[in-house]
């Protein structure tokens, strides 16, 4: 059998929070609702951000019907949703948008889309609602499926519901849009309040997972495996030293083959050996991340970032980590992202949203933290207890 893993749910998104699982690697949302002869979609509520992701496929298809039921539960559909939505509706087409409201009661909060092509109908039923959040952003999980049964099942479940819903007309726009005004600074008191009470709440677990990740250290470090794991880390990082001799970098091209033989603090096997054609730049570039009197975030990303003035192809945020934790072993350790994402797990915030060299100078001082938080004096040795708890997440 098969075996496929989740991807993003819009395929042109990075994103792994809104996830498709079921769905064979080449399967593309845009693209299927591209293809497609019909569409029918059930969701609990639509947003502009949302409706903005999809529509461009939507109108190029070459589909005849669109069917959009929305629902209008704590209003949380927008109102200019369904005002461009009633203007399509007005448009011969194709495609020809049909648009129904489900009615107030009982809340209506599915996430269904049944997409028919020439040859097949495709399904996706899961948590996603028509919004960037629900694409791309918040946490959500959909399944994909591809079998007439399914179609057909999920036909009859659509098919009355469609039936009983009332359609989108100007009449019934206006006075979703009066009663929606009315709820908006109630909903901003209670989104403000609610907010207040989350922030309060997720402090809390950040407490909590801190705790549990400094005890779970403490454990490791106290351990003979964590003693031994620690002393191998700061012994290959003195075999990096020895082969990249600072801080002249005077090393040959044998010294640059054996570096990247050193598997700890992220194995550099994808780092082709022809590299060392390259050593006159890489040692230039290592000159420059060595010189303190320049910013810590503008050597790195002069170095690590593609078109940056040091930057080597191939050279990239690991190797150039390596340099600086082996100058300044005591405040700069080598990030990964695998040591980066568990970080965050634990609660140390590291924003991605900025610059390659900010995220690292954060990186370094949330590090500091953990590592005066486990007790332990040695920055490098703590990679060897982030490599055993990632093993142990994918276990």
């Amino acid at each position: 059998m098969s075996k496929y893993l989740p991807q993003p749910f819009l395929k042109k998104s990075s994103a792994k929070q809104s996830v498709l699982v079921g769905a064979p690697p080449e399967f593309d949302f845009l693209a299927s609702l591209d293809r497609s002869v019909s569409i029918k979609a059930a969701i609990a509520f639509g947003h502009m951000t949302g409706w903005n992701e999809i529509d461009r496929a939507i109108r190029k298809s070459k589909a005849r019907d669109v069917q959009l039921l929305f629902g209008q539960a704590f209003f949380q559909t927008e109102p200019d949703l369904l005002d461009l939505l009633l203007e399509a509706q007005k448009l011969s087409g194709p495609p020809r948008f049909r648009v129904k409201l489900a009615p107030f009661a009982p809340t209506f909060h599915p996430k269904v889309w049944i997409i028919k092509s020439t040859s097949s109908t495709e399904v996706i039923v899961g948590s996603a609602n028509l919004s960037f959040g629900g694409f791309v952003s918040n946490t959500e999980c959909s399944a994909y499926y591809c079998d007439p049964e399914v179609a057909a099942s999920l036909n009859s479940w659509f098919e009355p519901l469609w039936e009983s819903a009332l359609p989108l007309t100007p009449e019934r726009c206006r006075a979703y849009r009066q009663q929606h005004a009315k709820t908006i600074h109630a909903r901003s008191r209670a989104k403000a309040a609610i907010q207040a009470a989350s922030d309060e709440l997720a402090s809390m677990e950040c407490d909590w997972k801190r705790n549990e990740a400094i005890e779970l250290a403490k454990q490791y470090f106290s351990s003979e495996k964590g003693k031994a794991s620690a002393k191998e880390r700061v012994d290959a990082m003195n075999s990096i030293r020895r082969y990249l001799n600072p801080p002249s970098f005077n090393f040959t091209e044998s010294d640059w083959l054996q570096f990247l033989r050193i598997s700890e603090f992220g194995s550099l096997n994808r780092i082709p050996r022809d590299t060392a054609k390259s050593l006159p730049k890489i040692k230039k570039a290592f000159l420059y991340l060595a010189d303190d009197s320049i910013p810590l975030e503008m050597r790195i990303n002069d170095v690590v970032n593609q078109g940056g003035p040091m930057h080597v192809h191939r050279i990239g945020r690991n190797i150039a980590t390596k340099v600086l934790a082996m100058l300044n072993p005591k405040t700069m350790p080598v990030y990964n992202e695998a040591v980066g994402d568990t970080l965050r797990s634990f609660g140390y915030p590291i924003d991605r949203d900025t610059t390659t060299g900010a995220e690292y100078e954060a990186f370094c001082k949330q590090m500091s933290s953990f590592v005066k938080e486990c007790g332990q004096s040695e920055m490098l040795s703590i990679d060897a207890f982030f490599e055993r708890y990632k093993r142990r997440a994918k276990n």
